[in-house]
């Protein structure tokens, strides 16, 4: 388990030697202002750097501020392999498209590894953004305080109070859930929960949700009958009606390589036929949301 205060003092100690290299001569001073912390908590961490790491930190009396007597001591670092970086970088820009509303978070754990890896590895992350490019899609907006307190809710188990736009009806509702799953499908971001209005499991898309408030004195707990895990399962893509369908679908030759290229779940099977064609089949709790997406093949 991760120790919150450990992370946090190693952070200060990488972000106080990188003010110290930048040769501006930060005073105590100012690195309590900039890490808000005491100052023998700056006094504790200098010292640990001049005596755990061998770092030559001085005090400069004309700047009134540390420097560094030898420059070429430093910090150790950790470098990644070429696919461990490949991974980051694409991570990085698939994220930061895909779920806009945490780019600055991301940014900043990015910038974080990049202080402490080498040199030649922050060369081969560029190296990478430049190599390989991520070309967004026009997504709806989700806020950012809505999805944080999303995640704050289902980890602590606290109820919500949704004013809610649902886009099939065209209106506008009020109801209280029970947060269980954050979900992705497409770029486009969806809450699971028990909603307390219908007594059932309900899906509602992030970006509708137009207004919310989490309701500290109303914890709850996952009810015993529900089937999270099932439930997903079931579904083609993100969908689900109350009526389980079965579809057999078969395509053209022209676009049956489409469909068999393809890596299917959930119990898809691909069946492909001498002459060219193959069939699709599936089980879906949502007839309409198969229905628009074979239409994408029109007359094959």
């Amino acid at each position: 388990i991760p120790n919150p205060k450990m992370s946090r003092s190693l952070e200060r100690l990488i972000g106080i030697d990188r003010e110290i290299r930048r040769g501006y001569y930060p005073s105590v001073e100012k690195l309590c202002e900039l890490f808000e912390v005491k100052e023998r908590t700056i006094y504790e961490d200098i010292r640990k750097l001049k005596e755990n790491f061998g770092l030559t930190i001085e005090y400069d009396r004309f700047h009134e501020g540390y420097t560094l007597k030898d420059p070429s001591k430093t910090l150790p670092s950790f470098d990644l392999t070429e696919g461990e970086m490949a991974g980051l970088a694409l991570s990085s820009n698939f994220l930061s498209e895909q779920a806009s509303f945490l780019k600055a978070d991301i940014d900043s754990g990015i910038d974080k590894v990049k202080n402490r890896v080498s040199e030649s590895v922050e060369h081969s992350v560029r190296e990478i953004d430049r190599e390989i490019q991520y070309l967004p899609v026009p997504l709806p907006a989700v806020k950012r305080k809505i999805f944080t307190e999303i995640r704050k809710a289902i980890k602590n188990k606290k109820r919500l109070r949704l004013k809610y736009f649902a886009a099939s009806k065209n209106i506008t509702t009020e109801r209280k859930v029970e947060p269980y799953r954050i979900l992705q499908n497409q770029g486009m971001w969806y809450l699971l929960a028990y909603c307390t209005l219908r007594n059932d499991l309900r899906l509602f898309a992030i970006h509708r949700i137009l207004e919310m408030t989490l309701l500290e004195a109303e914890p709850f707990e996952i009810k015993n009958d529900l089937d999270i895990e099932s439930w997903l399962t079931k579904t083609f893509q993100i969908e689900r009606k109350e009526k389980e369908w079965k579809v057999r679908i078969i395509f053209s030759r022209e676009a049956a390589p489409y469909i068999i290229e393809r890596d299917w779940k959930n119990g898809t099977k691909v069946t492909a036929h001498d002459d060219g064609k193959c069939t699709l089949l599936l089980t879906t709790l949502s007839l309409e949301e198969v229905k628009r997406w074979v239409m994408y093949y029109g007359s094959n």
